[in-house]
């Protein structure tokens, strides 16, 4: 009788959990935000928990948001609908959206994990940031750009602009067709390779340094300053500063194919 009471009560506490499950996969929601200002530059600015962001440029002058995810607590399946150029805002149980003067906003606050797909015009600068960890991917856009990571790797290519790229546990790869000139260039990670790859004509100071690495350079830096784990000095004569530091990978400046 005991033993027969004792596996009811193992039942009912199974049930519970699964009835109060925390998690939910979520379908995959689509919102389109319309620009104040279509054909001018705009900029992307987003902030997620947890999750991943991948940011392509095209040729519309829409940014289109794709996501899915897991969500705490469990969300309904509301349909997010759209901005148009005179809403403030938008918002459902999984994230905010905004856009005011070609500035889009998007945040996904804790504890929601989330895997966001979003299109933009190639002339969008973007402001990434990720609190916990999840990669960042970016492609095919010109303005300037900024990503803080938690950790997970950035992956940003046929990039134009200017770029500042940061990890604490991940790797960095770039490779950009043109730098905005007289702007400086930073990537820095721990535990990760950074790899950047930049036009061949590019004139820069360069300054590349890892702590338990070795740094490497495919451009002639002159006067040439190397220790191993340090390459210090000019390119092409000089120009921007360009900084890439890593602790515990190695650092890789390559001519962009």
């Amino acid at each position: 009788m005991m033993m027969s009471r004792s596996i009811k009560i193992i039942v009912i506490a199974l049930l519970a959990l699964i009835a109060f499950k925390p998690a939910k996969c979520q379908d995959k929601k689509e919102m389109t935000v319309k620009l104040t200002e279509p054909a001018k530059a705009g900029k992307l600015d987003v902030e997620i928990f947890n999750g991943t962001i991948n940011v392509v440029g095209y040729s519309g002058t829409d940014v289109i948001v794709s996501y899915k995810g897991i969500y705490y607590p469990i969300n309904s399946n509301q349909n997010p609908g759209n901005i148009d150029a005179k809403d403030a805002s938008k918002k459902d149980s999984n994230l905010d959206v905004s856009q005011a003067d070609n500035v889009v906003k998007i945040v996904v606050e804790k504890p929601r994990i989330v895997d966001l797909v979003i299109k933009v015009p190639r002339n969008f600068s973007v402001v990434l940031k990720n609190l916990t960890a999840g990669d960042i991917k970016v492609a095919n856009v010109n303005g300037d750009h900024e990503i803080s990571m938690a950790a997970g790797n950035i992956t940003m290519s046929n990039i134009s602009g200017s770029v500042s790229a940061h990890t604490n546990k991940g790797n960095i790869k770039v490779d950009m067709n043109s730098v905005k000139k007289g702007t400086p260039l930073a990537f820095s990670n721990v535990g990760g390779i950074i790899e950047v790859g930049l036009p061949l004509t590019l004139k820069a100071n360069v300054k590349l340094q890892t702590e338990f690495g070795k740094a490497n350079s495919e451009f002639d830096v002159e006067p040439k300053s190397s220790a191993g784990n340090l390459i210090t000095g000019k390119i092409n004569g000089g120009g921007a500063e360009i900084l890439m530091k890593s602790i515990g990978g190695d650092i890789y400046l390559r001519k962009t194919k």
